[in-house]
């Protein structure tokens, strides 16, 4: 099937990612099947994407039009059996998604992709769960696809244009072709990943998240540290207003993934356990990081003190070294998809002007305490980080 023949999306889960991915497509025309488990899901669905939709410059008249393309449902297969292409954005556990891939492959019809959202698990072992491999694909947003909630700023869409589309052992170029041209008609640049632990984005904004949680475990306070990364490091947003966007217990979910697939220094912080543990959640319970009683927080950049953000940006770029080591993506992949979601000044860009003494002598300094934080061979022989651009 070619891009211009798909006229209609299954998107399967209504939550935070599923109901922005929904919106963006019944945006651009599609009509969407929008699946749940339970109805007050979807019904909340729809109210956060006509708020959302009020809030984007163009759609004013249009809402009712938009929403109207947008199906809810409880009924998987009826939702499948007329979809042109599945996109799969259910909750972040492997053994959920491999019995949601077993399904789907047996309602949908037999030329039609499935393709799957998650954030970091491997979609090499859900294409393994269906009897057509070559036609399983991943379709990474690399945050909230539409404005969120009563929190993220209009422009954020915007600032966020990156889908990671991720190739199995498996994938046909006809699927892998076609996944990337649904992502350019619904306004997304699509980056072709290698299906690694949490792919190229979230491998280093996890590094990112962990860093940040025990710097809060070293006395720092997330507005300090949120500031550091708004006004030191040029986000469009701080990591603890994103980690309690997203959710804690999806992030110490990953962060425990990605500590099995690579190793303890992914060990999730003990403040985000204990957070976990007492309910903290972020923002869909009312507290995480911060408190939204009195609504979202307010980051300012006189907030920002004494905390260093090269204590955030020496291990990312640390990280960093190693996937080119290991062969996972290449600096110039690495600079164009952190580039294109939370990093749009560039990261490597961004790291030249601290330099590359500056960072490797912050690594060398937390290393005195954690081995973990060694610089790795390709950083030692680093004269420059532009170099990375053609490695």
């Amino acid at each position: 099937m070619r891009a211009e023949e798909v006229r209609r999306v299954a998107v399967v889960g209504a939550g935070s990612m599923g109901h922005g991915i929904a919106e963006l497509f019944a945006l651009h025309g599609y009509e969407v099947e929008l699946v749940d488990l339970q109805e007050g899901i979807l019904r909340e669905a729809l109210r956060k994407i006509g708020k959302s939709l009020r809030m984007i410059e163009g759609t004013e008249g249009r809402e009712e039009e938009i929403l109207g393309r947008i199906h809810p449902t409880l009924d998987l297969g009826e939702a499948l059996g007329r979809a042109d292409f599945v996109l799969e954005a259910a909750t972040e556990k492997m053994g959920l998604k491999e019995e949601l891939f077993r399904k789907m492959d047996r309602l949908a019809p037999p030329g039609v992709v499935l393709s799957t959202n998650s954030s970091c698990l491997s979609v090499t072992r859900l294409a393994r769960t269906t009897s057509r491999p070559e036609r399983v694909v991943g379709t990474h947003f690399l945050h909230f696809p539409q404005h969120v909630d009563g929190f993220a700023p209009p422009q954020f869409t915007i600032l966020l244009p990156l889908v990671e589309v991720v190739r199995t052992e498996y994938a046909g170029e006809e699927a892998l072709e076609l996944a990337k041209e649904l992502m350019r008609r619904i306004g997304k640049v699509p980056e072709e990943v290698r299906d690694t632990p949490a792919f190229v984005g979230n491998r280093i904004l996890a590094r990112l998240g962990l860093e940040a949680g025990r710097a809060v475990e070293e006395g720092f306070d997330a507005y300090e540290i949120d500031a550091a990364c708004l006004y030191g490091l040029e986000m469009p947003m701080g990591i603890f207003q994103m980690l309690d966007n997203i959710g804690l217990d999806v992030a110490i979910y990953v962060s425990e993934y990605l500590e099995e697939t690579l190793g303890e220094e992914y060990r999730p912080p003990e403040a985000l356990r204990m957070m976990v543990e007492q309910g903290y959640l972020g923002q869909k319970t009312g507290r995480g990081f911060y408190d939204y009683s009195q609504g979202p927080p307010e980051v300012r950049r006189e907030d920002w003190r004494d905390f260093d953000p090269l204590r955030l940006l020496a291990p990312m770029v640390n990280e960093a070294c190693r996937m080119i080591e290991e062969g996972v993506a290449g600096g110039e992949k690495i600079e164009r998809v952190l580039g294109l979601s939370f990093m749009p000044s560039g990261f490597l860009t961004l790291a030249e002007r601290f330099g590359v003494e500056r960072v490797r002598g912050k690594l060398e300094e937390l290393a005195k305490a954690n081995g973990m934080y060694e610089p790795s061979p390709l950083l030692r022989r680093l004269s420059s980080f532009s170099s990375l651009l053609q490695a």
